[in-house]
């Protein structure tokens, strides 16, 4: 099963992403999509739902393989690419998405640019990603640490990020790259922070098949592969039980913090400039 789906962070970011690909869908047609940093594949069955033709890449050889199998049934194309550098023709996608990618790239900024390049003139980008500006209830540690400019890697800089994204900063950057701002959102607050401090990101390293979010297993960037004393798991596309309790602490978290900046992840909806002559 999809245990993700019991986290209100991720569970939060997968809805409001199928929403926008929903509003985009009923202006113009997605003839085809790509999920650029598809991991394992666990949401791509949803995207290609929403798609004539959907491409999932990953940098991760094993997730693409697991995503081939998990989603054999549905006709998505697998590809290992690296987001700084696609393997696609320009204006090749009517929309693209990124999500919780560009944080582990060394140059966002390319991410951003191939995003643009491979996405038609009034194409559409769905980006998601870790804020920097997160509340104090998800990871008081680096919330404290950060005010010294230095983290730890538990919590918000958990999941192989080393850095989280300002806000300000992502909408220029991809404007630089000729994307315009059409929607934002900021996804889950300090209830649903609360709810999951570093609990989640833990038991990864124990129990998630590439827990760091790497090239490979073994990544030469990052030393030897751990011996694992669990066995690994990686999700399928069936839904857990208890997923309303996931749903309430997202409904509450958004009543009770609507008006916070503070958020665990941003979420970003960008509209491809036409080209220039």
């Amino acid at each position: 099963m999809n245990y993700k789906l019991l986290f209100p962070t991720y569970r939060a970011r997968q809805s409001w992403v199928l929403k926008m690909l929903d509003s985009v869908a009923r202006t113009t047609e997605i003839r085809r999509m790509i999920n650029l940093g598809c991991g394992e594949g666990d949401i791509d069955r949803q995207l290609r739902e929403r798609s004539g033709h959907l491409v999932a890449c990953d940098l991760n050889e094993g997730d693409v393989t697991h995503g081939r199998v998990l989603n054999a049934d549905v006709g998505v194309e697998y590809a290992v690419a690296d987001a700084q550098m696609l393997p696609f023709e320009d204006a090749s996608f009517d929309v693209a998405c990124c999500l919780e990618v560009i944080e582990h790239v060394a140059d966002p900024r390319a991410c951003l640019r191939e995003l643009a390049r491979i996405v038609r003139a009034g194409g559409q980008v769905v980006l998601t990603c870790p804020s920097a500006r997160f509340p104090i209830t998800y990871d008081p540690v680096n919330w404290t640490l950060s005010r010294l400019g230095t983290h730890v890697s538990v919590g918000a800089f958990g999941y192989g990020h080393s850095w989280l994204v300002q806000e300000a900063a992502l909408v220029e950057w991809a404007g630089a790259a000729g994307l315009r701002l059409v929607d934002r959102a900021r996804l889950t607050k300090a209830l649903a922070g609360a709810v999951e401090a570093y609990w989640p990101g833990l038991v990864q390293r124990f129990v998630k098949a590439n827990a760091g979010n790497r090239r490979s297993a073994a990544s030469s960037a990052a030393g030897p592969a751990r011996r694992r004393h669990f066995p690994s798991i990686r999700p399928s596309h069936d839904q857990p039980p208890f997923l309303g309790f996931a749903d309430a602490v997202i409904a509450v978290d958004e009543w009770l913090f609507a008006s916070s900046e503070a958020a665990v992840s941003l979420g970003f909806l960008f509209e491809r400039a036409a080209r220039q002559s």
